[in-house]
This record gives C-alpha cells, sequence and structure tokens, in this order.
C-alpha cells in the first residue's frame, strides 16, 4: 500500500483532485455555480456520457433479446405461418386467372 503513494497514477489522481477541488472553491466565490466550469466538466464530461449510454443501451438490446427469445420466437413462427398462407392465396388466384384467361381464349 506504501508503494501507491509513490506511483505516478497516484500523482495523476492527486493533481486531478486538486483541480476539481480548485474549480469547486473558485465557482463557490464567485456566488455559486459558475458558467465557465460548468462548460468545461461539460466538454470534458461528454465524451463519457456518449459511452456510457452506448453501452447501456447494448446491455440493454442484449438482455431484452435473452429476456423475450421465445416470444420473438413464436413471432417468428406466426409470420413464417402467415406469410406461407398469403403466398399460396396468390398462387391460388393466379391460377384461377390462368384458367379464365385459358377459357375465354378458347371459347372465343
Amino acid at each position: 500500500m506504501r508503494d501507491f503513494f509513490k506511483t505516478t497514477k497516484f500523482k495523476i489522481l492527486v493533481a486531478v483532485m486538486a483541480v476539481i477541488i480548485g474549480v469547486m472553491v473558485y465557482s463557490l466565490t464567485m456566488g455559486g455555480y459558475s458558467p465557465d466550469s460548468s462548460a468545461f466538466f461539460s466538454i470534458v464530461l461528454e465524451p463519457f456520457q456518449r459511452l456510457s449510454t452506448a453501452i447501456s443501451e447494448k446491455v440493454s438490446d442484449g438482455i431484452d433479446t435473452l429476456a423475450n427469445a421465445k416470444d420473438y420466437r413464436e413471432e417468428n413462427e406466426q409470420l413464417k405461418s402467415k406469410l406461407y398462407l398469403e403466398v399460396m392465396l396468390f398462387h391460388t388466384q393466379s391460377l384461377k386467372i390462368f384458367f379464365v384467361i385459358s377459357f375465354i381464349l378458347v371459347v372465343m
């Protein structure tokens, strides 16, 4: 544990905390919330917000897929059956039209 306090990571962490505390003290001395510091933080934190949003959406989609897999499979089977019936109906109607046209041509 003592070695951690001597590492570069610890020094960077202390420097970042010092900057954050400095911005907080500055905003307090300026009468509260400072627009400059909010703009700075929004610029710095925006990539992290986008990343966390993207990760959250991917995880949510994955969980949804796993949780509703049975429902999706059943819906897929229903749609396949419906499509098969529609194709068969189309072929039946096409044959009817073909026979009607053939009959008309034979009669003429």
